[in-house]
């Protein structure tokens, strides 16, 4: 196994945990080292598709000064240094010493683009005096395109792409995803890019047919139902895995106050009741489901989940046990938090 760094997203956290899940399901050995709110230290039999990842900014491989090396006499540079600086001097000395002019770009930026990182010899990293090299980036400008442009697409109302697929790698499915709440269908968009066979439930789903079929590719492992929810799930004998986030409440212009807050926690707990119920039921692997909890000037109002998944028959589950779950997924802007529930069914004794 060689070691790598993973550069993390905003959320750190959840960036680990979805590496490791990824691992899992791809069956890539792995051993995480060490991890701050940057990176996390790796070593992998192999390194994760970054396409495939939606909390990793970049992955790079350990490297040595003597490696680093180019055939033209100019080269132009960019060395971020997480705990060390003076490595920068010590290549700067060997470029020299070759006769090689060295040029350094954009020092002071962590997550370089695509646009700017593809002009560059080496994008560098030090990390406890170990030198990186990045093999892979991110490409947000590739999920933004193809999230404005789909031809149904509502800022207010769908989950991001980036979300979608840390959603999928935590549920380490291996053929199947299925969103009883499909939506306008990023994530079953985002399950057929990674290769997956697809279902989703929706009352319409007339959205979600018009991005799938725009996506244009692998029309044949997709498969809607629509109608409601609870029916059709009724209908179903057995589902593999499941990815979803439900409907969430009425879209919040503000903080909602408590007597709201309430009210909407009260309406929405009967259809998260049901639907775990049935899904749990015909569920063979994880569920990965999304759960609001409201936020007011003074408290917080959850729902009442621990019974629900008590009466369901379903345990939460962590790839990393110092996580717990639920995980807090707080949006900048939102008036309310996501718990992301990775659950699987109690095994039997």
């Amino acid at each position: 196994m060689k070691n790598y760094l993973c550069v993390l997203g905003r959320d750190p956290k959840l960036s680990l945990l979805e590496i490791i899940s990824y691992c899992k399901r791809k069956n890539i050995q792995y051993t995480l080292h060490s991890a701050t709110s940057l990176v996390a230290h790796f070593s992998f039999s192999y390194p994760p598709n970054i396409k495939d990842l939606g909390g990793t900014v970049r992955i790079a491989e350990e490297t040595t000064m003597e490696q680093l090396i180019q055939d033209n006499n100019k080269i132009n540079f960019a060395l971020t240094t997480i705990d060390s600086k003076d490595i920068l001097q010590k290549l700067r000395t060997q470029w020299k010493e070759q006769g090689i002019k060295a040029m350094q770009k954009y020092a002071s930026m962590r997550d370089i683009p695509p646009s700017k990182a593809k002009n560059l010899d080496f994008d560098l990293i030090v990390y406890r005096n170990v030198l990186y090299k990045v093999i892979s980036i991110s490409n947000p400008k590739e999920y933004k395109e193809r999230d404005e442009t789909r031809p149904a697409f509502d800022a207010k109302r769908v989950i991001s792409i980036r979300l979608a697929k840390i959603l999928l790698n935590l549920a380490q499915a291996k053929n199947e995803i299925m969103d009883p709440f499909c939506g306008t269908g990023t994530i079953l968009q985002e399950a057929l890019l990674m290769g997956y066979n697809v279902k989703g439930i929706d009352l319409s789903t007339r959205e979600a047919q018009q991005n799938l079929k725009w996506l244009g590719q692998h029309q044949h492992k997709i498969k809607l139902y629509q109608g409601d929810v609870q029916e059709v799930l009724q209908r179903l004998s057995s589902i593999e895995t499941v990815v979803t986030e439900p409907y969430l409440g009425p879209f919040l212009k503000k903080l909602p106050s408590e007597g709201e807050a309430n009210r909407i926690v009260r309406e929405l707990e009967p259809l998260y009741k049901n639907v775990l119920t049935l899904i749990a039921s015909r569920v063979k692997g994880k569920i990965v489901i999304i759960v609001p909890q409201f936020r007011t000037r003074t408290k917080t109002f959850s729902l009442n989940i621990a019974p629900m998944l008590e009466k369901a028959g379903l345990l939460p589950y962590s790839p990393l046990p110092n996580i717990k779950i639920p995980y807090k997924y707080e949006k900048l802007g939102a008036h309310l938090d996501r718990l992301i529930y990775i659950l699987e069914p109690k095994r039997k004794t």
